[in-house]
């Protein structure tokens, strides 16, 4: 209900404006500068929407866009020839865009107020009264126009309504599915019973350098070039598909090599699972790939199952938290948040350090950075902010990089540097989670994170605690970078797991990335930099 009455509450205002400049008799030139000015508002704002991870700043603008969008409208018309003015439409063409995006009811209101002005604008101007005069049908038939408009907004919000709930409810389930695969160290490739593929995890589209949506539809062996230990190419008879849609249970090949995902030619394991529906019929295949590991290293391939319940557990505890107690989302967050970076810390102990080097734009990264880290900043109070380049060629790479544009098709970014993406944004994560921690002894706890040119090929992710109080010493900013922060007898490091600065640390010496972290006394701010060498891509 608050958010019907605060659209109502814009397009009054709006409607409260135009109908003020019809009123006083604004000349045509002075709305058409208006109206430069709402375009350039309307600009300016759109480029912040989303930009910060600040929920009220982005009700704030959303509300100026609705604002400013529907005066620029009115006001369009009005200086145009109102009633009589070739972009009338456009009015029908906003009832039924704010219909869609908003609600019948909203839509409606900005038709009655917009209606209102132009029987007003007729009343007033004698130019417009004149015309009306002259040819008054034309007029009621126009109003005709804004009638019908309304029963066909109302028809096509319900079929788009009908339509968009089945399509989230779709969309749910397959984000609740890559989430939970998402997290698992494993190529997993999800086919359908003539073994085809359905979508890659993010490591199987990593490793074979391929995305879920080109790789859709084709053959698993096509896409997952696997051979046998004669040096041959798998065909879809040596898998037993047959055998795990009659039987129903696992299955898991030994003896197959991988090519130009885990090495040349290296020993993997082939694991295929069958998934069941409510009726207990397959309707889906899962393919896992893990790394046969040396003797070395630990192989936590039989807990692959256990970690995805595990995952379904917290999500369901989650859900039902909402509108709990403040202590208990704090401690739900921090239990997520340690047991995270034990397994962090158990993957990159007991496994290779393997990287896959490209190109990686580190502004696109924060982003993602940022979006996983809302839920852990937002439990313990901790506001986080992000701070993108205003470069035109780099926004532009980042919103066709959230159109899902594919990788050959994207431009060549600025602010690219070769690297491991996946270490990279776990190492950015564990930064931004350690800064949250020591923003807590501040008084507004915020966090800052940017990405910075600082000479010629050079680039820095920075992220900065702000308003710090007291001094940090040289010793106490090192220590931060050490297991349990060096022993530091810091309390707002209590809530921590004293992984977070090891983690990163480990991965930026591994990356050969030169990791920073100072105290400046003058700014009050604690300040966490990841230096990056660009080099041609």
């Amino acid at each position: 209900m608050p958010i019907i009455n605060s659209d109502l509450l814009i397009f009054s205002v709006s409607s409260a404006i135009s109908l003020f400049l019809v009123i006083k008799g604004v000349p045509t030139p002075t709305l058409l500068q208006i109206n430069a000015t709402l375009i350039l508002v309307l600009l300016l704002s759109y480029r912040q929407f989303g930009s910060s991870s600040n929920q009220f700043l982005q009700k704030l603008i959303k509300g100026l866009l609705l604002l400013v969008s529907s005066a620029l409208v009115q006001i369009l018309v009005l200086a145009t020839g109102g009633f009589f003015s070739p972009f009338l439409i456009l009015l029908h063409i906003y009832t039924l865009g704010s219909s869609f995006l908003l609600n019948l009811t909203s839509s409606v209101t900005f038709l009655v107020f917009s209606v209102v002005i132009l029987i007003t604008h007729i009343i007033v101007d004698p130019r417009i009264k004149a015309i009306f005069l002259d040819d008054p049908w034309s007029v009621v038939l126009l109003s005709v126009s804004f009638l019908v408009i309304i029963p066909l907004a109302q028809y096509l919000i319900k079929t788009y309504r009908i339509k968009d709930t089945l399509s989230k409810l779709l969309h749910q389930k397959v984000q609740t599915s890559e989430s939970i695969l998402g997290g698992v160290s494993e190529l997993i490739a999800i086919t359908d019973t003539e073994a085809k593929i359905i979508s890659l995890n993010d490591v199987g589209e990593r490793l074979l350098k391929i995305d879920s949506s080109v790789a859709f539809n084709r053959p698993l062996l096509e896409i997952i070039p696997l051979k046998n230990s004669s040096g041959e190419l798998l065909t879809p008879p040596a898998l037993p598909v047959a055998k795990v849609l009659e039987n129903k249970v696992n299955y898991i090949i030994n003896d197959v090599y991988l090519e130009n995902v885990f090495g040349h030619f290296d020993k993997v394991s082939l694991q295929i699972r069958p998934i069941l529906n409510e009726e207990g019929q397959v309707v889906t295949l899962a393919f896992v790939i893990s790394e046969m590991l040396n003797k070395g290293y630990l192989h936590h391939d039989n807990l692959t199952q256990a970690m995805i319940n595990n995952k379904l557990l917290k999500e369901s505890f989650r859900s039902r938290l909402t509108g709990a107690d403040v202590s208990f989302r704090v401690a739900f967050a921090r239990i997520n948040h340690l047991e995270d970076d034990i397994n962090i810390t158990k993957e990159l102990e007991d496994h290779p350090f393997k990287t896959d080097i490209k190109n990686v734009d580190l502004p696109y990264l924060c982003q993602q950075a940022v979006k996983l880290e809302q839920d852990f900043t937002r439990a313990i109070g901790v506001d986080l902010t992000i701070i993108l380049p205003v470069e035109p060629a780099e926004t532009s790479f980042l919103d066709l990089k959230q159109s899902k544009l594919p990788r050959e098709f994207l431009p060549i970014s600025s602010y690219g540097v070769p690297t491991d993406e996946n270490y990279l944004l776990v190492a950015t994560q564990k930064l931004i989670e350690l800064a949250s921690l020591l923003s807590l002894k501040t008084r507004q706890p915020s966090v800052e994170i940017s990405v910075e040119k600082q000479s010629v090929g050079k680039l820095l992710i920075v992220t900065r605690v702000l308003g710090v109080v007291g001094n940090y010493s040289i010793q106490q900013t090192d220590n931060l970078l050490k297991e349990y922060y060096g022993s530091a007898s810091l309390n707002s490091l209590a809530v921590g797991s004293g992984l977070e600065g090891y983690i990163a640390a480990y991965i930026a010496r591994r990356l050969n990335i030169p990791l920073s972290i100072s105290f400046n006394q003058y700014s009050h701010q604690i300040i966490i930099s990841l230096e990056l060498v660009k080099t041609p891509y």
